[in-house]
């Protein structure tokens, strides 16, 4: 798969100098800072490398409309460009999906996996959901029947059918998120056989924990952590608790 995209652009920063590294990558509208809170602690055992995205940050975006799989290929290119090998790589949500596909295309990459609420297996759609993508869809033709331009109204009325995410996204990265949500990985997830830890909030919303059973049982080799009380950032509402698990998964040095 030949890409074009300029690696040295990507944002990144590192920190600790001892062992293997541990890469982290965000959720979707992340930074290079936001998986700060378990990369911090685990810096004092580990080299741990945070990078944003393509799209996110100060990383540009992509000039096509990328899947996982070119998102996969390009962060596989700049770890093998920053020189590491057998990595551990720790992702949140969509920062998830690019891990696992980094896992499944290049498992010579990567030791262990953390995936935090990630998605990759397709969201269920309730009544409300399919009647906003029919009613975008709708306005969408009839934009086309009007030669491509919407009144002012009827293109604010779309706008408002489009989640929190879509509507702070570029017009680029609007057609990645449209995209990637699309993409079900269900039959890659079988042949990813790194170590794999789930950590799952039971009141995830975003990506229900369901998806998160279904991919330790898919997943060869994983575990699957659920914490009760605990959204879409299990990190921010549960810190320790999170921590404490990914830390005993990486078999890093007891704290005391």
């Amino acid at each position: 798969m030949q890409i074009d995209y300029p690696l040295e652009k990507i944002e990144h920063f590192t920190a600790g100098d001892s062992g293997s590294s541990v890469l982290f990558l965000h959720g979707w509208g992340g930074t290079l800072r936001s998986l700060i809170g378990l990369s911090d602690p685990i810096s004092a055992h580990r080299k741990v490398i945070s990078i944003a995205l393509p799209g996110f940050g100060n990383s540009p975006e992509p000039t096509t409309d990328w899947g996982t799989w070119e998102y996969a290929e390009v962060i596989h290119r700049w770890i093998r460009a920053q020189g590491l090998s057998a990595i551990d790589i720790v992702g949140h949500s969509f920062g998830g999906r690019v891990a696992m596909g980094i896992a499944h295309k290049h498992p010579e990459s990567v030791n262990r996996l953390v995936l935090i609420g990630s998605s990759g297996l397709l969201l269920p759609r309730g009544p409300m959901v399919i009647l906003k993508v029919m009613t975008a869809r709708a306005i969408k033709h009839l934009g086309r029947l009007m030669g491509g331009v919407l009144p002012e109204w009827l293109h604010a009325q779309r706008q408002k059918l489009g989640s929190a995410d879509w509507k702070a996204a570029t017009p680029m990265m609007r057609r990645i998120l449209s995209r990637v949500i699309r993409e079900d990985l269900s039959a890659e997830l079988p042949e990813i056989h790194s170590k794999t830890l789930l950590v799952w909030g039971l009141e995830d919303f975003a990506v229900p924990v369901k998806l998160g059973r279904q991919m330790n049982k898919m997943i060869p080799d994983s575990k699957l952590f659920i914490l009760p009380d605990t959204g879409h950032y299990p990190f921010i509402d549960q810190p320790g608790k999170t921590l404490t698990e990914i830390w005993n998964w990486l078999e890093l040095p007891a704290p005391w």
